[in-house]
Order: C-alpha cells, then structure tokens, then sequence
C-alpha cells in the first residue's frame, strides 16, 4: 500500500519493491506516519537517521500525498507528525531535502519553521529569493497570504 501511494504521487520516480530495501536503511520505523482512507494509504511521512555533516541529524523523508486528497492538509500533518516524534527522541537538527518547483510542500515546511540552507551552492540566495516569491504567489492564489504569514 506504500508504495501503491510513492507510485501514485509520482513524486519520486517508480517505486518497486526493491527499492524501499536500499532506500529504508536508515528508516526509524517508529517513525513513519500514514494516514488512510477507505482502507488506503492516502499520506505518509517518515523518519529517517542520517548524518548532517558527518553530525547525527533526522531527516523528514518521502512526503507524499495521493493526488486526490491533496490540498487538505495531509502534508501538514504527517510533517508534523515526523517532526515532533524527533524532537522527542533527541536533541538532533531537524533536515529534510525537497525541490525548489514544489511550492505546496515548502510552504509547509517554511510555515514548520524549517528555513532553506543557502550555503551550500553560491547560487541558492538568488534562487531562494525566487522561490519565496512564488511561495507568496502560491499562497495568494490559495488566499493565505504571503510566505511567512
């Protein structure tokens, strides 16, 4: 049913059942969040240990929600979800990796407090600059408001 879900969102390329083996190696299996509906996986989130500059960190990994419940605020609450349970666990920074195109998914992750690391590539200032003006665009359209707001 999970990976039905991974396949159906499309997000992540073709999931088979090989896959998650190579993939879930660092899955906290007590950390992984689904939410169902009519016996289906329609949300899930999990969390993952793996390092962050050679330092322990938890990843927030493979977000996905069925494209017929989307914009319901699944998203919102399987990340959330995720990322409570590692902040109960230990103190560990709190990372996850997304595109810069999937502006329903950062405007979640921005409203959770996690912030773009701009660092690592001399480009990703100019770029996030673009990103959180099409996050306000995004929000407008959906009447939310501004990035941040």
């Amino acid at each position: 049913m999970w990976l039905d879900l991974l396949n159906v969102n499309g997000a992540f390329g073709p999931f088979t059942p090989e896959r998650p083996a190579k993939e879930n190696r660092t899955l906290v299996y007590e950390g992984q969040f689904f939410v169902e509906h009519g016996g289906l996986i329609v949300a899930t989130s999990g969390l993952y240990d793996r390092p962050l500059r050679r330092q322990p960190a938890w990843e927030v990994g493979w977000v996905a929600a069925h494209p017929k419940h989307r914009g319901i605020g699944l998203g919102r609450a399987v990340v959330s979800a995720v990322v409570a349970d590692a902040f109960a666990r230990d103190s560990r920074p709190v990372i996850l990796f997304t595109d810069d195109f999937r502006l329903p998914a950062i405007s979640i992750y921005l409203d959770l407090g996690f912030t773009p690391s701009l660092t690592s590539n001399r480009r990703y200032p100019r770029r996030w600059e673009e990103v959180y003006a099409e996050v306000a665009r995004y929000r407008g359209e959906r009447g939310r408001g501004p990035a941040g707001a």
